[in-house]
């Protein structure tokens, strides 16, 4: 495996993505990934076997399915890494991500803004709770068919959700934001989780 080769498709990678190849998969959705397995590995036993109950070890086995890919990128040869390079980048100057979402969709997902299901199940409340309280700041394409779909701000209500004991500070400094702004974030999430709406 040439090493020179291997650090200039990494440096590509990241030019293009803005993340290293291990953020990058980290916060990609499985079917992001699942479009890099078919691509590079198609016949690694996590790749095809991921969506099928039958092989329960496999079956949506996210981690089964990472390893598959660091494997590739890590240990596989430098084809392989261009591969993975070559079809992630292509996406991205496409302005679309595989199948699963606007490259603007995962970078607003990066930001903490989420579609209102993906945002209420990381805040433990139903989905009607996220549009009863809060206004899309913006919206984004999603699926192979383009679809629509609103996201929320949800930065600082995960944030205030993550901390405990509640921290301030490390909130205030973490985003970059005031007093004014948290304080009303904190007002914000007792609101959502005294709602009728918790999930």
């Amino acid at each position: 495996m040439n090493k020179q080769e291997n650090k200039e498709a990494a440096q590509e990678f990241k030019e293009y993505t803005g993340v290293t190849f291990e953020e990058f998969i980290k916060s990609a959705t499985d079917e992001v990934l699942l479009a890099i397995g078919n691509r590079v590995c198609s016949e690694e036993w996590a790749v095809k076997n991921y969506n099928f109950k039958n092989h329960p070890q496999f079956y949506k086995n996210r981690k089964r399915l990472l390893s598959a890919l660091r494997l590739q990128w890590d240990g596989g040869s430098f084809s392989r890494r261009r591969q993975i390079v070559d079809f992630v980048c292509s996406g991205m100057r496409g302005g679309y991500n595989g199948y699963s979402k606007s490259n603007r969709a995962i970078q607003a997902e990066r930001e903490g803004k989420y579609p209102a299901s993906v945002l209420a199940k990381k805040l433990g409340i139903k989905t009607s709770a996220i549009r009863m309280f809060l206004c899309p700041c913006e919206w984004h394409h999603t699926s192979k068919f383009y679809n629509k779909v609103n996201y929320y701000d949800g930065a600082i209500l995960l944030a205030i959700h993550a901390e405990d004991p509640l921290d301030d500070k490390h909130i205030l400094d973490k985003l970059g934001i005031d007093e004014v702004q948290l304080n009303e974030a904190k007002e914000l999430y007792s609101q959502l989780k005294g709602s009728k709406e918790v999930a």
